[in-house]
């Protein structure tokens, strides 16, 4: 039975609004929809009872953004969702950031319903909170006077200038180290546990609720007898008699430190999940480029011909598609936690081969300078992560010194010995390897330094920034079993310094492949399926390079027709898992009928739970993850062909 579901669609094309309101059926919904394309209908359209409204990013007279915004304005709770034929990352994080559900492109709409599906749940979800709120708060006033055989300290006080306390239950004691007897003293001055930085928007909001004869109700910070910082939150009312006059003061003080820590890892949880969601959304594309940038560069490093100046910029362009493929690959992994791949790595080596690259990022204004540890010890860390550290770091601090200035890289052995403030908890003592990078820029005050490592977080000014190089540069920190700190000030420069645990070595370090030694090859037929034309040409070129016969197919439907119209023997199937259409797996499975003699590799530039939900098994032997180089490629394509 289908799902009732009213949709508003702002949208201009009505080939594109039947498109959505195919899939809504096809999910299960049976859609009641009104399109509009005009800021006006919008607006006169806009109903409480709506479930959900899809909304093109751009109109010729209108916008998803204006949309959002009047929507947010009427303060109505109506999941928002972007569909959009094309949206950049920036623009997908800052309107999820403004208050978006979720966005899709126009030629990916099969994950519609499904996006509908949980936006509906967390509606329901919420407004299940919000009755359970109302509820909360109508229960506390009727068990006011019951709170002092309940955790917490439930008070009397008088009014000021005294505010000396009349009563305080036995929950005072752990909440706050001092027993009731000590609150009833006159001279106690509960004023002085509070933190200063909250004290005067406490005593301001006490007295706007006196002065309105309501109650009031805050969090703030308090500092314990024993020192500790904790939480609390406060709710109270002023008692008055009956001309007026302002009696005293009760309420209730509660511990909610826990609240407030899994609160905060909840907000982190939700943030993790908008970065994956975000980096799977362009990882296959980005992948599919780096997959031609790397190949290409390969085959004419295969020419003996060239100059050495042409040789270094071909190389150079080389080493830059890896390295960007790894950051994608670590963005990944940092985001939805896909297997990294831990190495023994040499730190000083590292900063040593990307010192050249380092100084064409940073720029001529600013002098770059390495002090690299003698005889360094090895850490164990996925190394591709280890350069993304560097490089967020370097740009960070190129960012910090508009006008110029130094930066320096320094490397040395070290012994932790003690429990890192900036870490998640206890680390183990041991010898470490720690990396510094130090700039002379405009450095951070306090308020800045504290929320650098969330996701999202960014002094830049829109557009220069998203807020994700800090955050990815502490995970990975933390995932290899080290720690990251920042000592900063304003006008001071900034040091970001990386503590790693040493390891001894187990075998010789392994050294950067060259790019330009020719791939294995062979005489086999090769069905070439990939949607992609410019990944389907490299790809071409690498097999036709290596000595193999190549077919070529756009798509499933082609290639069956193909395997249907060939003659010959085809040896293997080399196809893209995620295509319009028939899949990889679909297509394989189709082919295997046939040609149960053809042997199948897979090749896919989505990330590994994409892959896998389209029936690809994780770590199998017969699949090649883009961006790959003409080695993976030539030696995948032999090993298939071979076992």
């Amino acid at each position: 039975m289908l799902t009732p579901l009213r949709v508003l669609i702002l949208e201009d094309r009505s080939a594109d609004a039947e498109l959505m309101l195919q899939e809504l059926r096809r999910a299960g919904f049976d859609p009641n929809s009104q399109i509009v394309e005009t800021e006006s209908d919008y607006l006169a359209h806009l109903d409480p009872q709506l479930d959900v409204i899809l909304a093109d990013y751009s109109l010729p007279q209108f916008d998803a953004r204006r949309a959002l915004h009047l929507l947010q304005k009427r303060g109505l709770d109506i999941p928002f969702i972007i569909v959009s034929g094309c949206i950049g990352e920036e623009a997908a994080v800052d309107c999820m950031k403004q208050g978006a559900a979720d966005y899709l492109l126009k030629d990916r709409l099969a994950r519609l319903g499904q996006a509908v599906t949980v936006i509906l749940n967390q509606k329901r979800l919420r407004e299940e909170k919000r009755d359970a709120e109302d509820a909360l708060r109508e229960s506390q006033r009727t068990l006011s006077t019951l709170m002092s055989n309940l955790p917490g300290m439930a008070y009397r006080r008088l009014h000021e200038p005294s505010w000396a306390f009349i009563y305080a239950s036995e929950g005072c004691f752990p909440l706050t180290g001092y027993s009731p007897s000590e609150f009833i003293q006159k001279r106690f001055n509960y004023a002085q546990l509070i933190n200063p930085d909250d004290n005067q928007s406490v005593l301001n909001e006490v007295q706007a609720a006196l002065q309105a004869r309501r109650p009031f109700q805050f969090t703030y910070r308090i500092r314990t007898a024993a020192g500790q910082e904790k939480w609390v939150w406060e709710r109270g009312c002023g008692v008055f008699s009956q001309e007026g006059q302002l009696l005293h003061i009760e309420g209730f003080v509660t511990d909610i430190t826990e609240q407030k820590r899994m609160h905060e890892q909840l907000q982190q949880a939700a943030k993790m999940e908008a970065v994956g969601q975000l980096a799977g959304g362009v990882a296959h594309d980005f992948n599919n480029l780096l997959t031609v940038i790397s190949t290409y560069s390969q085959l004419l490093l295969l020419h003996s011909d060239l100059g050495d100046s042409q040789r270094g910029y071909i190389e150079e362009m080389y080493m830059a598609g890896e390295r960007a493929a790894s950051l994608t690959h670590q963005l990944l992994a940092f985001s939805r936690q896909e297997i990294i791949q831990p190495k023994e790595v040499d730190a000083n080596a590292l900063v040593t081969n990307l010192a050249k690259m380092l100084r064409r990022l940073i720029g001529e204004n600013i002098q770059l300078t390495t002090t690299l540890a003698p005889s360094l010890g090895l850490v164990e860390i996925d190394p591709g992560q280890l350069e993304q550290v560097i490089v967020n770091l370097t740009v960070n601090a190129r960012d910090a010194m508009p006008e110029g200035g130094t930066l320096m890289i320094e490397t040395a052995n070290v012994e932790r010995t003690h429990t890192d403030p900036h870490g998640d908890g206890p680390i183990q003592p041991g010898p470490a390897v720690q990396l510094s990078v130090r700039d002379s820029g405009h450095g951070m005050d306090a308020k800045t330094r504290s929320r650098i490592f969330e996701p999202f977080f960014t002094t830049k000014e829109v557009g220069k920034g998203t807020g994700l190089g800090l955050a990815t540069v502490y995970g990975i920190a933390t995932q290899s079993g080290g720690t990251i700190k920042v000592d900063s000030a304003p006008g001071h420069g900034t040091t970001f310094t990386i503590t790693l645990p040493r390891i001894e070595a187990s075998k010789p370090a392994i050294n950067v492949p060259q790019a330009s030694v020719k791939p294995a090859g062979g005489t086999e037929v090769v069905l070439l399926v990939e949607d992609e034309g410019i990944v389907r040409k490299a790809v071409r070129e690498v097999l036709t390079e290596s000595g193999y016969q190549v077919l070529e197919a756009a798509n499933g439907q082609e290639a069956l027709r193909l395997c249907a119209s060939y003659a010959g023997p085809i040896d293997l199937l080399l196809t893209d898992v995620v295509m319009p259409g028939l899949n990889g797996r679909q297509l394989a499975e189709e082919v295997a009928i046939a040609r149960p003699e053809m042997k199948v590799l897979f090749m896919s530039g989505y990330s590994d739970d994409d892959v896998f939900r389209h029936g690809v098994q994780e770590g199998s032997s017969a699949f090649l993850h883009k961006p790959f180089t003409t080695d993976k490629l030539a030696h995948a394509v032999r090993q298939v062909l071979t076992t």
